[in-house]
């Protein structure tokens, strides 16, 4: 089935009371669109990604410039979504025995991806007819290059989530999107910061291989959340931007957002580094 643009969830169309139509409530996102006919509501209201939008628009007298307008208008604002089965088709495999990859696996079930088998970490790749179109890489401890660098090698594209008692949880950088650094970067760039970190994170990762506190499970909960919906983007083609990494605070709930370049001495990456900076809260 083609992939048909539909709304976002966050973008049911609402009425003002100047008679304009508002679709999303998020300062960042909303759209406000005055002057829409009564066709043109309906035919927003019925963007599902069920059928094809201007087939229906013209049957009902719309003109294409018109819907292409407002197409363009909610594709600009990030409220519109290709079509949920889409994901269907894809294969996610889960690496790592960190007991977040049961809530993942299921999480992802439910929202529609069939094929997300486990895997032990390093352990023998079973023989697919075709590629997984993305691997998370779930470790106890910060992920090295180590991690992710056989799926590197064979051009298929990762995200790590680490899980840490000593440093919380941290989602990202998807390794594999278009400028983006590899795991390779990060050890260096953080070797430059601190020349203990190897150690350090190997000790980390020691220490983390058991099942989380249960005061850490909400915490969990978040990154696990947070980890399902770069997948679902990533597979409906809005890709992670580049080298973005995501911080889940404890005990507290907030997440931080960190941006890594590529490290100029990287064997595999193009030039360009900078450590990791906060760059929202």
């Amino acid at each position: 089935m083609p992939g048909w643009p539909r709304l976002s969830e966050r973008a049911m169309p609402m009425i003002r009371l100047d008679g304009s139509i508002q679709l999303g409530l998020s300062p960042e996102h909303g759209v406000c669109i005055e002057g829409l006919s009564e066709q043109e509501v309906g035919w927003l209201r019925a963007l599902d990604g069920t059928s094809d939008p201007w087939h229906r628009g013209r049957r009902e007298g719309l003109r294409e410039e018109r819907m292409d307008e407002l197409l363009d208008r909610l594709n600009s604002a990030g409220l519109l979504r290709a079509a949920a089965p889409l994901v269907s088709r894809h294969r996610v495999l889960i690496e790592g025995a960190h007991p977040a990859g049961g809530p993942l696996q299921e999480m992802l079930h439910r929202a529609g991806i069939a094929q997300a088998p486990r895997l032990p970490a390093h352990g023998p790749i079973p023989r697919y007819r075709h590629a997984p179109d993305l691997v998370v890489l779930l470790t106890s401890g910060p992920a090295v290059a180590a991690d992710g660098g056989r799926w590197r090698a064979r051009g298929i594209p990762h995200l790590p989530v680490a899980f840490s008692r000593a440093s919380g949880m941290t989602v990202g950088p998807l390794v594999g999107a278009t400028g983006a650094p590899c795991l390779r970067c990060l050890d260096l760039a953080r070797l430059e910061k601190d020349p203990s970190f190897s150690s350090l994170a190997a000790q980390s990762r020691v220490e983390g291989c058991g099942p989380p506190e249960r005061a850490d499970e909400p915490s969990t909960t978040m990154a696990v959340a947070l980890t399902a919906r770069i997948v679902l983007n990533q597979l409906n083609g809005q890709s992670l931007p580049s080298g973005l990494t995501f911080e889940v605070a404890a005990p507290w709930p907030g997440v931080r957002q960190y941006r890594w370049t590529r490290h100029p001495n990287c064997p595999s990456c193009s030039p360009q580094v900078a450590p990791a900076r906060t760059i929202g809260a």
